[in-house]
């Protein structure tokens, strides 16, 4: 009985000492991650509608993409991959004209809409290009990777208009004063 008394009082006591923070892999989105996907799709938010790109809500899939080029040496791209293995993470939306929010599951459900071929040079974004009218195509992110110092930063980015029509790259970003500013940018795939 003891026991259980001084468990009860020690465990709060201990809970409050604990002074570790859990890793960014662990947090949810911030305020930075925010400020680095505005930076990545500035260019896109000029679209001036009914122009846009749908941008996927749900984070891209990159644990496929480690042998493509991704040095886990990198601290920072470490770090990008281990927030990629983290579930029911959300990409914030940027808010601009030229992007339009949809989650994965919506988008998917375009290209299982049975349409007339119209596009043959892409087939099957019939569907998407008819839901999503005015739509140039899909633009998915990452959740960004941090240097341990948060003053670098690396996110991957895919852009998708067709068949044969899509990037992916790996960009680094580095904060410069209060903003961020992409540095660098390689090449994973295109199609």
């Amino acid at each position: 009985m003891t026991r259980s008394i001084l468990a009860i009082l020690v465990t709060p006591l201990l809970a409050c000492l604990n002074t570790s923070r859990p890793s960014v892999a662990d947090q949810p989105t911030t305020e930075e991650d925010t400020a680095i996907i505005r930076v990545v799709v500035a260019d896109d938010c000029l679209l001036i509608p009914p122009a846009y790109y749908v941008f996927a809500s749900d984070p891209l899939p990159i644990n496929d993409l480690a042998s493509r080029g991704l040095s886990r040496s990198d601290p920072a791209v470490e770090n990008l991959l281990e927030r990629a293995r983290q579930p029911n993470k959300n990409i914030p939306i940027p808010k601009c004209p030229g992007i339009r929010g949809a989650t994965e599951r919506e988008i998917r459900t375009t290209f299982e809409t049975k349409s007339p071929v119209t596009d043959t040079a892409n087939p099957g974004w019939e569907g998407f290009y008819s839901h999503f009218n005015g739509a140039k195509g899909v633009i998915r992110v990452s959740l960004p990777g941090y240097s341990s110092d948060h003053k670098r930063a690396v996110i991957v980015v895919s852009g998708y208009r067709g068949l044969l029509a899509g990037a992916g790259a790996l960009l680094e970003l580095r904060k410069i004063g209060s903003e961020w500013r992409v540095t660098k940018r390689e090449s994973l795939w295109v199609s």
